[in-house]
């Protein structure tokens, strides 16, 4: 998945095909979305008119939106109850989509499409809301992942946002990765797969170093002029 996108999908449209560049902008979007809400770009604008540097930092440059633009929201300061956005989807969609742990590849387009659609002529945070908790059944894993880091503002289930991001550190893509370890460390600093990734990190470390010296030995005078068992432990 982890590959160079030299055009992404701008808007719905993103939502309503599939391929690399589709689920790259689609996450990009949702990641977007949760910055507004957090109130990141407000907070970097605050820092930098302290430093009296407005003029030259942009949260985000305002060509990239140009390229990509993306609904304006406000920061969150209510969530969205999910029983109200379950409703709202089943009502629109059938209650099916409520029920799915993933939504079918060929009903995708009509599902999440339409719901961007909607997100991109009504900002508000309900239509935000109902996109990310659809998201959130996408047989894609990095747009489920986007969708539970922007979803975290909003969402009264938290708690099964982080699961989705602590399945997602476990994923084999490693821009899946991360996406979902930079957000747990967000969001959740002190939880154990963070401490568990830190873990594996440092012993695959100590494994590359072992074996860097092991060659080093291999290829040292003391083997190569058959030294003793004592002098190649000396050597390493």
């Amino acid at each position: 998945m982890a590959e160079y996108v030299h055009q992404p999908i701008t808007g719905p449209q993103a939502f309503r095909e599939t391929g690399t560049a589709a689920v790259e902008s689609q996450a990009a979007l949702l990641l977007l979305l949760g910055r507004q809400l957090r109130g990141d770009d407000q907070a970097l604008a605050a820092r930098a008119a302290a430093a009296d540097m407005s003029a030259a930092i942009e949260a985000v440059p305002s060509d990239d939106l140009a390229q990509f633009p993306v609904p304006r929201l406000r920061p969150s300061r209510d969530r969205v109850g999910v029983t109200l956005v379950e409703t709202r989807l089943a009502e629109r969609f059938g209650a099916r989509i409520v029920r799915r742990a993933t939504i079918p590849q060929e009903e995708r387009p009509d599902v999440l499409g339409d719901l961007a659609q909607t997100l991109f002529e009504r900002s508000e945070p309900v239509a935000a809301a109902e996109l990310m908790e659809a998201s959130l059944r996408s047989p894609d894993e990095l747009t489920r992942v986007a969708a539970a880091v922007a979803y975290f503002e909003l969402s009264t289930r938290p708690k099964r946002l982080i699961t989705i991001l602590v399945r997602g550190t476990r994923s084999e893509d490693t821009l899946v990765q991360t996406v979902a370890a930079t957000a747990l460390a967000r969001i959740a600093p002190e939880h154990p797969r963070l401490r568990q990734m830190t873990r594996a990190k440092t012993a695959r470390s100590a494994g590359k170093q072992a074996t860097a010296r092991c060659l080093c030995m291999a290829h040292s005078p003391v083997v190569t002029n058959g030294g003793s068992p004592a002098e190649v432990f000396t050597a390493i």
